[in-house]
């Protein structure tokens, strides 16, 4: 909400909204450190501009900004999520791969992959593999539906996404980031029913 209500992003040509992202973080940062909780950047990633010759410098000083916030973490021990998503809303971190680029750049242990099944969707060719590439630096997932609703609603291959993860014996967290729909509470059954009997077969 920061990007999208404020418009802070780390990408910003403007220094000073760059640094207004990077202390909106570090607010958010003590909030989860009460809370025994991780920090998501998503879209404060921000764009670069298909067609701005400043595309190189501006991915350089975004990935600036996130390697500062995740130094100021790195003591309290509270994981920073880089989630990447689809080519609509971000135009420089989309895929598994893309993420994975930028966590080897920043290079900060504290750091890892929110892996969303929406946006992987739209931009994986094979989202079991892309998981399994990322291995140990998926710190958490987002399981959402083709059409953003509950998990079951839509195509999206739920049991092969689990299945890997099983595999993967990934011990994180699941959640659901939809839309309430057909109703906030009715969302919340059906994908939680929906990923239990998944489970209980695995």
């Amino acid at each position: 909400m920061a990007a999208g209500e404020d418009g802070l992003t780390s990408a910003d040509p403007d220094p000073d909204i760059r640094r207004e992202a990077v202390e909106r973080v570090k607010d958010h940062i003590d909030l989860a450190a009460g809370l025994d909780s991780a920090v998501t950047i998503g879209s404060l990633s921000g764009n670069l501009g298909s067609d701005s010759p400043e595309r190189g410098t501006r991915r350089a000083v975004a990935l600036a900004c996130l390697e500062e916030v995740c130094k100021v973490v790195r003591a309290s021990g509270i994981t920073i999520l880089l989630e990447p998503l689809n080519r609509y809303e971000c135009d420089y971190i989309n895929t598994v791969e893309d993420g994975l680029g930028v966590i080897d750049e920043v290079d900060a242990p504290n750091l890892k992959l929110l892996a969303d099944t929406f946006h992987m969707n739209i931009e994986e060719v094979n989202i079991a593999a892309s998981l399994r590439r990322a291995g140990p630096r998926i710190g958490h997932i987002h399981l959402v539906g083709t059409n953003r609703q509950a998990p079951e609603h839509g195509h999206m291959d739920l049991r092969g996404v689990l299945r890997e993860l099983w595999r993967m014996e990934y011990t994180g967290y699941l959640s659901f980031e939809v839309l309430p729909l057909p109703n906030p509470r009715q969302a919340m059954e059906d994908g939680i029913c929906t990923i239990k009997s998944i489970l209980s077969e695995l």
